[in-house]
């Protein structure tokens, strides 16, 4: 790798790099390729990992608020028809 001025690097690249590993292409052979260190590509797969992580934590948690909202409007209709059936006596 080169050394001197920082680079800046897209998400996109960046994406393409963690897909390349976790399509198990050696660490070695995309930092020779792309000219990069292999502590910036371990960091970039533990980013993303971390981020899509956080992501299904996030969708697991409206799924149950999802079910959580249908189960409450079952039994708001059980109890009108509770109250439909029996309250008018």
């Amino acid at each position: 790798m080169s050394k001197g001025k920082r680079r800046t690097f897209t998400p996109e690249f960046k994406a393409k790099i963690v897909m390349l590993k976790h399509k198990n292409k050696p660490v070695k052979e995309i930092c020779e390729e792309y000219d990069l260190d292999p502590q910036t590509v371990h960091r970039w797969v533990k980013e993303f990992d971390e981020a899509a992580m956080a992501g299904w934590e996030e969708q697991d948690k409206y799924m149950k608020m999802q079910k959580r909202i249908k189960e409450l409007e079952m039994e708001i209709e059980i109890m009108k028809k509770f109250n439909a059936h029996f309250g008018k006596k």
